[in-house]
């Protein structure tokens, strides 16, 4: 891709900043108006380094928004409007699309992990995405929850293709960095990607949504203390294809154990046929959070066709021991009559064997 570069090619004069909504090492990211069109965007600043060949650095860094051009066409990859380098300023800038309520990892991070079918709203666009972008030979590269950006509750557009590379004939392409949390076991021998690294990044994404960014983080942490990360991530060990949260089910598991597999022939073979067996899913009941603690633990599940349920887990103490009681309620949606469900309601549940049994409630009932 051949970027022409000019003196003050980007006129900065035509949009007023509102507010700054990111920041990084490189550079910033603000809403904006633009004054002609009368529009909020988003405006991307990337700081140049002076010492520097500035006309290399601004070829670089503008070639992620002629992807993004290349790409306009995807209703799930983010919209570009403009790009340019400013000389008086030392500074490139690049107006997309402005999406108010920001990325799902603002939601991760305000939910700690998301419910099972934002989860599938989400990877479902993702995967639209990356199949449009693969269809053009791009890879993506650098896929995670805070280059996810949310339209509505039912669509997300994938962002920030700053890491792209571009397939030769073979179907790989080289790669200088990876995000150090996801980095998948084929860059560590070779260094050489493939739509295979985008499914495994997809999977890792998918992984992360369901169990909360602590549940990934913590094993991250302990194999770089350990120095064996690099040994975790070749021998399936990170992450852990055991550790989920009990409210995960198993063909949700299922499909994210294949999307990260360490051999990349016996992963998925396209984004498509991810997505297809994401769709395949049909949840009878959306189950939501509304308490979970190391006391209490009430989730509540809709559900449009069946009656709703309602799953409350209480902690007692007596002087002997500790243990659990677990209540699963049948609830008639117009009288509010509520069902004991006897064959998943315990009285006395051992600490140990609570987790277990919330499994099986959540593989019976999604």
């Amino acid at each position: 891709m051949n970027v022409s570069v000019k003196n003050n090619d980007f006129d900065f004069s035509k949009y007023t900043l509102d507010t700054k909504i990111g920041a990084g090492k490189f550079g910033e990211v603000w809403v904006c108006r633009n004054n002609i069109f009368r529009r909020k965007e988003a405006i991307k600043r990337i700081r140049l380094d002076t010492s520097g060949n500035l006309q290399t650095q601004a070829r670089l860094n503008l070639l992620e928004p002629r992807v993004l051009e290349y790409l306009k066409k995807s209703d799930y990859i983010v919209k570009v409007f403009d790009a340019g380098l400013n000389k008086e300023l030392n500074e490139i800038f690049i107006t997309m699309e402005y999406l108010p309520k920001g990325s799902v990892n603002n939601l991760l991070a305000k939910h700690g992990y998301l419910d099972i079918q934002t989860v599938l709203n989400i990877m479902k666009s993702l995967l639209k995405g990356l199949e449009y972008a693969h269809n053009l030979k791009i890879l993506h590269l650098d896929i995670k929850p805070s280059n996810i950006l949310i339209v509505n509750k039912n669509k997300y557009k994938l962002s920030d293709f700053g890491l792209f590379s571009i397939k030769r004939e073979n179907g790989s392409a080289d790669v200088d960095i990876i995000y150090d949390l996801h980095i998948p076991p084929e860059i560590f021998k070779a260094r050489k990607a493939s739509e295979q690294t985008d499914i495994y990044l997809a999977g890792i994404t998918f992984y992360r949504l369901v169990n909360g960014d602590i549940v990934l983080r913590k094993q991250f942490d302990e194999w770089i203390k350990k120095g064996k990360y690099k040994y975790a991530v070749l021998n399936s060990k990170y992450p852990s294809r055991n550790i989920y949260r009990y409210h995960v089910p198993s063909c949700v598991r299922k499909i994210i154990k294949k999307a990260i597999n360490v051999d990349p022939k016996k992963r998925y073979k396209d984004a498509a046929q991810m997505r297809r067996d994401i769709e395949k899913i049909k949840l009878d009941y959306d189950w939501r959070k509304s308490r979970d603690d190391d006391r209490l633990i009430v989730w509540n599940a809709h559900s449009d066709n069946k009656n709703n349920l309602k799953l409350i887990c209480e902690k007692k103490i007596n002087l002997l021991e500790q243990f659990w009681t677990i209540k699963l309620l049948k609830v008639n949606e117009k009288s509010g009559k509520e069902n004991m469900v006897h064959e998943f309601s315990k009285d006395y549940v051992k600490e140990r064997v609570l987790v277990k049994r919330l499994c099986e409630i959540f593989n019976n009932y999604f």
